[in-house]
């Protein structure tokens, strides 16, 4: 998200990225949530905690149910990070959107001396 003075300060974190992807590889598996968390020996109560993002997944839980789902770690994580690319490009655009005159006064600033010169005699 961009801050007030229009710098860009965060975005969707990895552990909620990882959640999502996890998700989604589980829907994809046709799999229930009951089912992984008895397959991976994750509890299920932690499973579903995970998967709401109220909970941080480790590196063994994700080694875990990626065995179960046929994935590699590194496949799930490369899934997330496309999330969290996804949601900080999505971010951009909202605070792009809110902020028109920023982006309307960037346009109008020429990169050539006569555009330069036409930039600055406008009111």
């Amino acid at each position: 998200m961009f801050g007030e003075k229009g710098v860009y300060t965060d975005h969707m974190d990895i552990n909620e990225a990882t959640a999502m992807a996890l998700s989604a590889e589980r829907s994809a598996a046709h799999m229930t949530i009951k089912r992984l968390a008895e397959e991976s020996g994750i509890p299920e109560r932690t499973l579903i905690r995970i998967l709401k993002g109220e909970r941080d997944i480790n590196v063994i839980q994700i080694a875990r149910a990626c065995a179960v789902l046929g994935l590699y770690p590194h496949e799930l994580i490369e899934e997330a990070e496309k999330y969290m690319e996804r949601s900080g490009r999505e971010e951009r655009a909202a605070w792009i959107a809110a902020h028109p005159e920023l982006v309307t006064k960037a346009a109008k600033k020429g990169d050539t001396e006569v555009e330069q010169e036409a930039y600055e005699e406008q009111p």
